[in-house]
């Protein structure tokens, strides 16, 4: 990092609809206790007023930059995100080029402690082999906030800060309906590790849990087509039902069956990337029956 309070980083928020989010979202980042070089805001076509905060605040400090988009009629978290957080990928690039040492993905509905973003950039300065890394999370869900449990090596999408050299190899965000886990999976092939940070004293808040705006099944849907794209083996997808680490409730957990199954006996198309693909099918297979047979273990002893 500079001198100053200023660092080579670059901030991109898809923004759709967070008219009552935005106002704690942009706090949070004016009072962090470094300033990235640039914070792009695309707005995805909201109706709520959302487009008017994100005017006023790039009105007043020069270093946000609004991005305005036709956007997509119904909240989409699949490939349609993707492209919005692609849209200020290649803003940035086009204007920074190489001189930006890192990129974050901050969703419009979180907000973050004054020494999130200077805290997970330590840690990737101390550590040139992780190449994407998040804090914890805390999750708004009727009236009361929780920690959201998660592996170690499994950061949020919402709040992750990752290393500049390694998202320009890949060419930013993967225009995919999981953006997030096919990003994490790029870093491990390319020989990189992924960090969540819950032991930081810093943190991330979600004013509701990633896909509020879905019903439980619907979320549990989309969470079931998403694994199916990218390659999971059916067994770790029964595990993960059975035994999800978020707790999710029933209803989530039987549309997620659903939304896996069904693309599985109609063979829905995959993920062309056959390295990713056999990633999640093999590799990631390993990690997760490991690591829910310890855990059942655990709980039985």
């Amino acid at each position: 990092m500079t001198d100053t309070n200023v660092v080579d980083a670059g901030l991109i928020t898809p923004v759709k609809d967070e008219v009552e989010n935005l106002p704690a979202l942009v706090g949070s980042v004016v009072a962090q206790s470094v300033r990235p070089r640039a914070w792009i805001i695309v707005d995805d076509g909201s109706t709520d007023g959302s487009s008017e905060i994100i005017r006023s605040v790039s009105s007043r400090l020069d270093w946000v930059h609004a991005i305005s988009l036709e956007g997509s009629p119904e909240y989409d978290i699949g490939a349609h995100y993707a492209s919005v957080i692609a849209t200020g990928y290649r803003y940035l690039y086009r204007r920074w080029r190489d001189d930006l040492d890192y990129y974050m993905i901050l969703d419009g509905d979180m907000r973050l402690t004054p020494g999130y973003l200077e805290s997970l950039l330590e840690i990737l300065e101390d550590d040139e082999d992780l190449f994407v890394v998040s804090g914890g999370l805390r999750i708004n869900h009727d009236g009361e906030r929780s920690q959201e449990e998660r592996f170690s090596d499994q950061p949020i999408g919402g709040a992750t800060v990752i290393a500049g050299e390694f998202y320009r190899a890949i060419s930013g965000p993967p225009l995919s309906p999981c953006v997030d886990s096919v990003t994490k999976a790029k870093a491990r092939l390319m020989g990189g590790k992924c960090a969540y940070a819950a032991d930081l004293d810093e943190w991330a808040t979600q004013s509701r849990p990633t896909g509020g705006k879905e019903n439980r099944f619907e979320r549990g849907v989309s969470n079931g087509a998403d694994n199916y794209y990218v390659g999971y083996h059916p067994v770790v997808i029964l595990l993960k039902a059975i035994h999800n680490p978020t707790g999710s409730p029933l209803k989530q957990s039987i549309g997620y069956l659903y939304g896996y199954f069904s693309n599985f006996l109609r063979r829905a198309p995959r993920i062309e990337d056959p390295d990713v693909r056999a990633y999640f099918w093999r590799e990631r297979t390993s990690e997760i029956f490991g690591r829910l047979v310890s855990k059942v273990g655990r709980n039985g002893s």
